[in-house]
């Protein structure tokens, strides 16, 4: 069995953190030795991990300043020099180059994943675009979630391979009737189009009984609130904060509202999905529309179109045979992500 090590800022709640928890835990569970690198302390997990997985982080929270840096540098490099791994594989596109910077000249082979939308803006500091165009032809590997994705990455990296999100094991709770409520889970943070929605739930022409409830937490949520309060929507529109029953949520709701404006893969709609949920989402780039076959099981609509987004889902509302229609093939996903499958193309990737 390989020893396999998984580099990440951390393991709070979010997308990246969520799909290398479930890589982590299928790994283990097949016999590999795995360790989780997380190269910030900032606490125990958000999800749940195998007893048999190490997690590791430095034992003291450095300062993100150029002193702090190069000695998690020097503790990321020393605990992967300990651990010997056959792989590691970095999972965050600000940080990828920072783990590469920390291992050159070990001999560990490093595979990237960048998770973010293709295209998208490099994030700050400024030198981390230039340090990945430098340093990803180094690496053994580059791991893309969508065709589009490969298509950007290869030109840094010849080897790139489209893996995409595995399917955590969705609980569909049984006895639980559907309400008239459409859901929205993700972080509230710019680019993830909870105002659109708000504003697309503001124009419907007979919302009649339904409601919408917005998972999750982040920084825009005050400004989310307050929009609520201005579109006098605080009778129709519930906010749950961050849930770890997300399951049972989306077992209540009949219709999953997604709204991101750019997304790299999303886990909260294949999710949604798996769950057997009428779906709508923009179709932003890149993923919705490599999960969601537009009017076969599910709906995309033109990026930042509210209206039009307000018109579909008046539509999902008034017609609950399409809806079911809709969520029936939706749970197709059950099979094209399933975890196992999604394990076995990286291992064969990263030759584990």
């Amino acid at each position: 069995m390989a020893r396999i090590c998984f580099a990440i800022p951390d393991m709070n709640c979010g997308g990246a953190q969520r799909v290398v928890s479930e890589f982590a835990n299928e790994l283990a569970a097949r016999g590999h030795e795995l360790s989780i690198l997380q190269i910030f302390r900032t606490g125990e997990p958000f999800y749940a991990l195998d007893g048999r997985i190490r997690h590791l982080q430095p034992d003291t929270a450095y300062p993100k300043d150029a002193r702090g840096l190069l000695l998690t540098m020097r503790w990321l490099r020393r605990t992967a020099r300990q651990l010997r791994p056959d792989a590691v594989l970095a999972f965050h596109h600000r940080y990828n180059p920072f783990v590469m910077c920390s291992l050159l000249g070990t001999g560990i082979r490093i595979y990237v994943s960048d998770r973010c939308a293709p295209y998208a803006k490099p994030s700050p500091p400024a030198w981390n675009a230039k340090l990945a165009c430098l340093l990803y032809p180094r690496a053994a590997g580059v791991i893309a979630q969508t065709r589009l994705s490969a298509e950007e990455k290869s030109r840094y990296n010849r080897n790139v391979r489209i893996i995409p999100n595995p399917l955590r094991r969705v609980e569909v709770p049984g006895g639980i009737v559907r309400e008239h409520l459409v859901v929205n889970v993700g972080r509230m943070d710019s680019g993830k189009g909870q105002e659109e929605l708000l504003r697309a739930f503001a124009r419907l022409r007979d919302p009649g009984d339904w409601r919408l409830m917005l998972v999750g937490d982040g920084p825009q949520r005050g400004r989310l609130e307050a929009l609520t309060d201005e579109l006098r929507l605080r009778e129709r529109v519930r906010f749950t904060g961050a849930r770890k029953d997300v399951d049972a949520l989306l077992a209540r709701s009949s219709i999953f509202a997604f709204a991101s404006l750019s997304e790299g893969y999303p886990n909260a709609l294949l999710e949604a999905m798996a769950s057997g949920l009428c779906c709508i989402s923009f179709d932003c780039v890149a993923g919705p529309s490599d999960i969601i076959a537009h009017e076969r099981s599910g709906v995309l609509v033109p990026v930042g179109d509210i209206d039009a987004y307000a018109r579909e889902l008046q539509c999902l509302i008034d017609d609950e045979s399409l809806r079911e229609r809709y969520a029936r093939e939706a749970v197709g996903v059950r099979q094209t992500n399933d975890i196992g499958r999604i394990t076995d193309l990286l291992t064969d990737f990263i030759h584990c």
